[in-house]
């Protein structure tokens, strides 16, 4: 009898030492599990075995999840709850129910059954609780280590947004890069990134997954979800975003929305106000967990940064590059662009233009509505003028614009359709004189002062011969 009980004890610490290894090494939730229930049925091989869980488990065994509103399973949650050993005793046998624990809480329980009596429960309880106890710190170690290499993924993912997003000097970049991680992040049904007008109180979908929602606008007092978010400047989550009460008023959600029973918001903030929002859907209501809505918090912060920044260093650029009165290019990136343009072009033109009788506008009516008649004179030129064209302020009340890739004739053009804008839409009315010059790769005193000095003479010409006219230089 001693020595069965001898060959009993030393199995049973065999199979018990190579579970704590096996616990010890595992680094998946099922492994955890399905080590320990083969363990305990090498353990009690007439004992039935119901493992419960407090959380959804995937593995190769039976586990159970374990529902705190199921009455039949009273004894269970008064384990679960309290951390007590339970024992249920009826006519058949008796059941117990050990609570499996780790140091920061209980994970579930065991379910184990028949005993015979209370007293066959006490001769092995010591040893079963045991068993509960390792299991339940290797479910906790498991858990913290996957908490771990979450925030570990989770602050790579943000670093490397952050490198990204600070990298970018453009805000439109800025915008689009930060939709196509949200895509590769969080795999929605859709995700839409809107920027607040604020004159219009009212936003625009300016990078989307949906390319038909592209450039719509929605005003706020459409859409009060979003408006709702607006106000409170704080972050939204719905886990049923059909059953909202705003849902079905909203035109946003209508248009871009419906069917996504989850949808997260996250406006974006710079300096204390509401720049846009950033909205994400999915159909499934459970598919993110609150960790991955902080994770898109935290990108959306980031981005709200990077397109500060890029729009500071825009602001700066259009600076160091931009008349402050007029908002043309000043002169000295109009004679870099030229200087470019002479070396990889054929050909190119130049307008000079002075306002007539400039000196009378600003005695008759005063220098800042002389600076306004500045303000109306180059938008004629920004109005006339094509997408590549360089309009520029010369000087004073001298402007300028450069035709890359244009010839003496096309010149001519633009510069009789500024001349009779000018004359037809200022206010006071003006007029303006035109000197037309122009270079090829053929002309042996090509050079970008050479260009100016023809243009000169020619807009000297047109001031000679009468004002309010274009005079093309000739050779």
């Amino acid at each position: 009898m001693v020595s069965y009980q001898a060959g009993k004890v030393f199995r049973q610490n065999k199979v018990w030492v190579g579970m704590l290894n096996e616990l010890l090494a595992a680094e998946e939730m099922n492994t955890v599990v399905t080590t320990f229930v083969n363990a305990f049925r090498q353990f009690y091989p007439a004992l039935d075995l119901t493992l419960w869980s407090s959380q959804e488990v995937e593995a190769d065994v039976p586990v159970k999840l374990l529902d705190v509103h199921q009455r039949p399973l009273q004894l269970a949650h008064q384990a679960f709850l309290n951390g007590m050993v339970q024992i249920d005793t009826s006519e058949d046998g008796c059941t117990v129910y050990v609570p499996v624990k780790g140091k920061q809480g209980t994970y579930g329980l065991l379910e184990i059954g028949f005993f015979e009596n209370r007293d066959s429960i006490q001769t092995e309880l010591d040893m079963i609780v045991s068993l509960a106890e390792a299991l339940g710190k290797s479910v906790e170690r498991v858990q913290l280590y996957h908490q771990l290499q979450g925030l570990l993924k989770e602050q790579q993912l943000i670093n490397e947004a952050a490198q990204q997003l600070h990298g970018q000097l453009d805000v439109q970049h800025s915008i689009q890069y930060t939709v196509a991680k949200i895509k590769e992040i969080f795999a929605p049904q859709s995700v839409h990134f809107l920027l607040y007008i604020t004159g219009e109180r009212a936003y625009q979908v300016v990078a989307s997954s949906s390319p038909s929602a592209l450039d719509k606008r929605f005003n706020r007092h459409d859409c009060p979800i979003l408006d709702a978010v607006h106000k409170a400047q704080e972050p939204f989550i719905s886990y049923h975003a059909d059953q909202e009460q705003n849902a079905r008023s909203d035109r946003f959600y209508r248009s871009f929305l419906k069917g996504q029973t989850l949808i997260m918001i996250v406006p974006v903030i710079q300096k204390d106000h509401v720049a846009g929002l950033v909205v994400v859907g999915h159909r499934q209501a459970g598919f993110y967990s609150y960790d991955q809505f902080r994770l898109l918090q935290t990108i959306v912060n980031q981005a709200a940064m990077a397109m500060l920044n890029a729009s500071l260093h825009q602001q700066v650029s259009e600076m160091a590059t931009t008349d402050l009165l007029t908002r043309l290019y000043n002169r000295s990136y109009l004679y870099e662009q030229i200087t470019l343009s002479q070396l990889k072009d054929a050909q190119g033109a130049f307008i000079l233009l002075d306002i007539d009788n400039f000196k009378q506008v600003n005695d008759s009516y005063g220098h800042q509505v002389g600076d306004d008649v500045l303000i109306q004179v180059a938008n004629c030129l920004k109005e006339s003028v094509r997408k590549d064209d360089i309009p520029a302020r010369w000087g004073g009340e001298e402007l300028a614009v450069y035709l890359p890739g244009a010839g003496l004739c096309e010149a001519v053009r633009v510069a009789e359709r500024i001349r009779g804008k000018v004359e037809r839409y200022s206010s006071p009315s003006v007029t303006v004189s035109c000197g037309v010059a122009s270079w090829s790769q053929d002309d042996p005193h090509k050079s970008v002062d050479h260009l100016f000095q023809q243009a000169d003479r020619s807009l000297y010409a047109a001031k000679q011969q009468g004002k309010n006219r274009v005079i093309v230089f000739q050779r």
